[in-house]
């Protein structure tokens, strides 16, 4: 009775380690990479959100300025 000595049907736990380092860290990669592109996008956002706040608030600041000047000059 033969048994089966080839090598390619053996596990190969060199193999089996790096698999699954690699999987390890192609996970975590990935987790960081997608965190860091949601945090980037919710820090984007979130200064839109405040910059386009604050210039309205100067816009307005600005109008009733203006609008005042001419008010009390042309008046």
């Amino acid at each position: 009775m033969q048994t089966c000595t080839s090598p390619y049907l053996r596990p190969n736990y060199e193999v089996l380690l790096l698999l699954y380092y690699y999987y390890y860290y192609y996970s975590y990669y990935s987790y960081y990479y997608y965190y860091s592109y949601y945090s980037y996008s919710r820090y984007y956002y979130d200064s839109t959100i405040i910059l386009s706040y604050y210039h309205t608030i100067i816009l307005s600041y600005y109008h009733t300025i203006i609008l005042s000047y001419y008010h009390y000059h042309y008046h």
